[in-house]
């Protein structure tokens, strides 16, 4: 009525609300997620007041992002955060529930295409017994062979494993992505093949202190920020020469840290474990 566009009903200031309380979490990923999101939004009409978002302004985001040439998987994870910030505005009665404009019968968020593609046994017992023609190929190598042995293990929940992470020749951890959203934490444990101690014992930096990272990846005292960037670098490094090391083995398809992962479940999955076991050693 005013323009007062400080006015709780708008989205911007619901995701602003929203990003000051995940960088509070140290939830750096999902605050950066929501900021572009909001960009994203802010760039399709504006600081629109929550009753705006209806079934048509979400189709007419659909169609304007698919017109700049956003991609689906692009379109569902913006959508998403959206989504959560109308429940979150329903939550405080910001919004009556009859203006709820996702569902079965007004809009659902479209289904992000995310390929993702396995290694074969034979395709990994190749990358193990590669010989790198450097350091860094080494080092990324090791890295990988050590996510595939250790559950898929993320690069960040490497990076943040700590000498009491290991007991008896196991590792205890929990995922840096869910522990923030888990109410009950559940630890996962990971026998520690003789394959991953040897990659322990030539990457890491040997400490009495019990919480020192293993790996030199993190520095004590980094911010959530600074750890987030060093490890988007690290993944950055092992993506580029795992990209060299698959083209020099002939394994066609881009090999990722995330192939590693992928390729311990499918591997799983075709050796006939149950989807139970392997979302349990996934985390």
């Amino acid at each position: 009525f005013n323009e007062d566009k400080k006015v709780v009903g708008y989205i911007l200031e619901a995701y602003d609300e929203m990003i000051a309380q995940l960088m509070l979490n140290d939830q750096i990923g999902t605050a950066t997620n929501y900021k572009c999101a909001i960009k994203s939004l802010i760039n399709y009409k504006g600081n629109v007041p929550f009753l705006r978002v209806t079934p048509e302004y979400l189709k007419g985001y659909e169609k304007w992002m698919i017109e700049n040439g956003r991609s689906s998987t692009t379109i569902s994870m913006y959508l998403r955060t959206l989504r959560t910030i109308i429940h979150k505005a329903l939550h405080q009665q910001i919004l009556p529930h009859s203006a709820y404009p996702f569902g079965r019968y007004n809009y659902s968020v479209p289904a992000s295409r995310n390929i993702k593609k396995a290694l074969m046994l034979a395709d990994i017992g190749l990358i193990f017994y590669y010989q790198p023609v450097n350091i860094m190929q080494s080092v990324a190598k090791d890295y990988w062979i050590f996510s595939y042995l250790c559950n898929g293990m993320n690069i960040k929940d490497i990076a943040l494993l700590t000498w009491e992470s290991i007991s008896n020749d196991t590792i205890i951890y929990e995922r840096a992505k869910t522990s923030s959203t888990k109410q009950i934490k559940e630890a996962i444990r990971i026998p520690l093949e003789e394959d991953a101690i040897r990659i322990i014992k030539l990457r890491s930096i040997p400490s009495s202190n019990p919480k020192d990272y293993i790996f030199p990846i993190l520095i004590k005292g980094m911010t959530p920020l600074v750890q987030k960037r060093v490890i988007q670098q690290c993944v950055q490094n092992i993506n580029k020469n795992m990209k060299k090391i698959a083209k020099g083995l002939g394994i066609e398809g881009n090999i990722t840290t995330y192939t590693a992962r992928h390729s311990f479940a499918t591997i799983l999955m075709k050796s006939g474990a149950s989807t139970e076991m392997i979302g349990g050693a996934l985390g």
